[in-house]
């Protein structure tokens, strides 16, 4: 009896092969790649939020107060989403709050 025999019939786990079905399924449709994409995107920025968001989250500049989101008119690419009453630039608030939400989500799951 040779070496290769004896590999070539060992068959694996059961588990091993439901698994392996599943992710073969789960890969061929496009929602959950497309929502696994759209939560790495997320959970990237929320732990980068300083390298990523254009501004600081707090800074307050009353002379740019109110400005409209950048597809409106009156928009500025500057700011992408607009300033809120106190000028503050609210995809950088996004940006960094969503640092808060993802930690009070593990913390959720940690303690159970």
């Amino acid at each position: 009896m040779k070496i290769s025999d004896t590999i070539n019939r060992i068959e694996p786990p059961k588990s091993y092969i439901g698994l392996a079905l599943k992710w073969a399924k789960w890969r061929r449709s496009r929602i959950p790649v497309w929502a696994f994409v759209l939560l790495f995107t997320i959970s990237a920025c929320a732990i980068f939020a300083p390298v990523v968001s254009p501004g600081d989250p707090s800074k307050i500049n009353l002379t740019k107060r109110l400005v409209p989101p950048v597809w409106e008119s009156g928009g500025s690419s500057e700011f992408l989403l607009g300033t809120d009453s106190l000028g503050r630039d609210l995809l950088s608030r996004i940006i960094h709050g969503s640092r808060v939400s993802m930690l009070v989500g593990v913390a959720a799951v940690v303690l159970g």
